[in-house]
Protein backbone atom coordinates (compact mmCIF):
# COMPACT_ATOMS: atom_id res chain seq x y z
CA UNK A 1 0.00 0.00 0.00
CA UNK A 2 1.32 3.42 -0.98
CA UNK A 3 2.09 5.84 1.81
CA UNK A 4 0.38 9.19 1.29
CA UNK A 5 2.32 12.41 1.90
CA UNK A 6 1.93 13.74 5.44
CA UNK A 7 0.10 16.86 4.28
CA UNK A 8 -2.43 14.72 2.40
CA UNK A 9 -3.03 12.55 5.48
CA UNK A 10 -3.56 15.65 7.60
CA UNK A 11 -5.99 17.16 5.05
CA UNK A 12 -7.97 13.90 4.80
CA UNK A 13 -8.18 13.79 8.60
CA UNK A 14 -9.22 17.46 8.76
CA UNK A 15 -12.05 16.79 6.31
CA UNK A 16 -13.18 13.71 8.24
CA UNK A 17 -13.23 15.69 11.49
CA UNK A 18 -15.17 18.52 9.84
CA UNK A 19 -17.79 16.09 8.47
CA UNK A 20 -18.02 14.38 11.87
CA UNK A 21 -18.40 17.63 13.85
CA UNK A 22 -20.84 19.10 11.31
CA UNK A 23 -22.88 15.90 11.57
CA UNK A 24 -23.01 16.20 15.36
CA UNK A 25 -23.88 19.91 15.24
CA UNK A 26 -26.58 19.70 12.56
CA UNK A 27 -29.32 18.12 14.74
CA UNK A 28 -28.69 20.68 17.50
CA UNK A 29 -28.24 23.70 15.19
CA UNK A 30 -30.02 22.96 11.91
CA UNK A 31 -29.97 26.64 10.87
CA UNK A 32 -26.27 27.31 11.53
CA UNK A 33 -23.37 26.54 9.22
CA UNK A 34 -20.08 25.41 10.68
CA UNK A 35 -18.49 28.74 9.79
CA UNK A 36 -21.32 30.66 11.47
CA UNK A 37 -20.79 28.57 14.60
CA UNK A 38 -17.07 29.33 14.47
CA UNK A 39 -17.85 33.06 14.23
CA UNK A 40 -20.23 32.87 17.21
CA UNK A 41 -17.51 31.14 19.24
CA UNK A 42 -15.01 33.81 18.10
CA UNK A 43 -17.32 36.60 19.28
CA UNK A 44 -17.90 34.84 22.61
CA UNK A 45 -14.16 34.81 23.32
CA UNK A 46 -14.04 38.61 23.29
CA UNK A 47 -14.74 40.52 26.48
CA UNK A 48 -18.47 40.84 27.03
CA UNK A 49 -19.21 38.89 23.84
CA UNK A 50 -18.59 42.08 21.85
CA UNK A 51 -16.19 42.66 18.97
CA UNK A 52 -15.88 44.22 15.51
CA UNK A 53 -16.12 42.72 12.03
CA UNK A 54 -12.41 43.43 11.51
CA UNK A 55 -11.51 41.44 14.62
CA UNK A 56 -13.71 38.57 13.43
CA UNK A 57 -11.99 38.60 10.02
CA UNK A 58 -8.53 38.61 11.60
CA UNK A 59 -9.32 35.80 14.04
CA UNK A 60 -11.39 33.54 11.80
CA UNK A 61 -9.46 34.17 8.57
CA UNK A 62 -12.69 34.77 6.66
CA UNK A 63 -12.59 37.49 3.99
CA UNK A 64 -14.47 40.79 4.28
CA UNK A 65 -17.29 39.91 1.88
CA UNK A 66 -17.94 36.52 3.51
CA UNK A 67 -17.77 38.04 7.00
CA UNK A 68 -20.30 40.70 6.04
CA UNK A 69 -22.69 38.14 4.55
CA UNK A 70 -22.28 35.82 7.53
CA UNK A 71 -22.92 38.60 10.04
CA UNK A 72 -26.05 39.61 8.13
CA UNK A 73 -27.27 36.01 8.36
CA UNK A 74 -26.45 35.80 12.07
CA UNK A 75 -28.32 39.08 12.69
CA UNK A 76 -31.31 37.81 10.70
CA UNK A 77 -31.27 34.54 12.69
CA UNK A 78 -31.17 36.50 15.97
CA UNK A 79 -27.76 35.32 17.20
CA UNK A 80 -25.96 38.69 17.06
CA UNK A 81 -26.65 42.41 16.89
CA UNK A 82 -24.64 45.16 15.20
CA UNK A 83 -24.56 48.70 16.57
CA UNK A 84 -22.51 51.73 15.58
CA UNK A 85 -19.46 52.24 17.78
CA UNK A 86 -20.12 55.51 19.67
CA UNK A 87 -16.40 56.37 19.56
CA UNK A 88 -16.02 55.64 15.82
CA UNK A 89 -19.17 55.78 13.68
CA UNK A 90 -17.37 53.92 10.87
CA UNK A 91 -17.24 50.76 13.00
CA UNK A 92 -19.98 48.45 14.14
CA UNK A 93 -19.85 46.60 17.42
CA UNK A 94 -20.99 43.01 16.98
CA UNK A 95 -22.54 41.47 20.10
CA UNK A 96 -24.01 38.11 20.96
CA UNK A 97 -27.70 38.10 21.78
CA UNK A 98 -29.03 35.84 24.53
CA UNK A 99 -29.83 33.31 21.77
CA UNK A 100 -26.26 33.58 20.49
CA UNK A 101 -24.82 33.08 23.97
CA UNK A 102 -27.08 30.06 24.54
CA UNK A 103 -26.00 28.60 21.19
CA UNK A 104 -22.32 29.01 22.09
CA UNK A 105 -22.93 27.30 25.43
CA UNK A 106 -24.66 24.38 23.74
CA UNK A 107 -21.90 24.19 21.10
CA UNK A 108 -19.29 23.81 23.81
CA UNK A 109 -21.04 20.66 25.05
CA UNK A 110 -21.41 19.22 21.53
CA UNK A 111 -17.74 19.94 20.81
CA UNK A 112 -16.69 18.35 24.12
CA UNK A 113 -18.69 15.24 23.17
CA UNK A 114 -17.04 15.24 19.73
CA UNK A 115 -13.60 15.52 21.30
CA UNK A 116 -14.37 12.58 23.57
CA UNK A 117 -15.53 10.45 20.63
CA UNK A 118 -12.51 11.39 18.47
CA UNK A 119 -10.13 10.43 21.28
CA UNK A 120 -11.89 7.13 22.08
CA UNK A 121 -9.40 4.32 22.58
CA UNK A 122 -6.41 6.64 22.92
CA UNK A 123 -4.50 6.90 26.17
CA UNK A 124 -3.56 10.24 27.74
CA UNK A 125 0.03 9.47 26.78
CA UNK A 126 -0.93 8.86 23.13
CA UNK A 127 -2.99 12.07 23.04
CA UNK A 128 -0.11 14.04 24.56
CA UNK A 129 2.32 12.62 22.00
CA UNK A 130 -0.11 13.31 19.16
CA UNK A 131 -0.58 16.91 20.25
CA UNK A 132 3.19 17.33 20.52
CA UNK A 133 3.68 15.96 16.99
CA UNK A 134 0.97 18.26 15.58
CA UNK A 135 2.58 21.24 17.33
CA UNK A 136 5.98 20.31 15.91
CA UNK A 137 4.57 19.96 12.37
CA UNK A 138 2.80 23.32 12.67
CA UNK A 139 5.97 24.98 13.98
CA UNK A 140 8.00 23.45 11.15
CA UNK A 141 5.52 24.83 8.61
CA UNK A 142 5.40 28.30 10.17
CA UNK A 143 9.07 28.62 11.10
CA UNK A 144 10.13 30.49 7.99
CA UNK A 145 6.91 32.40 7.42
CA UNK A 146 6.81 36.03 8.43
CA UNK A 147 3.42 35.71 10.16
CA UNK A 148 4.61 35.99 13.74
CA UNK A 149 3.34 33.70 16.43
CA UNK A 150 0.29 32.20 14.71
CA UNK A 151 -1.82 29.55 16.40
CA UNK A 152 -4.86 27.97 14.75
CA UNK A 153 -8.09 27.51 16.61
CA UNK A 154 -7.70 30.14 19.30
Amino acid sequence: METKPLGVEIKITERAIKRFVDGQMQPVFPNLSGTEGMVLRTISRHEGGRTTANEIMATSRVNKSSTSQMLSQLIRKGYVTAELDPSDKRKKIISLTSSGAAAVSAMKQVLADCEEQMAAGLSEEELGSFRAVLTRIRENCLRDLKVGNEEEGK
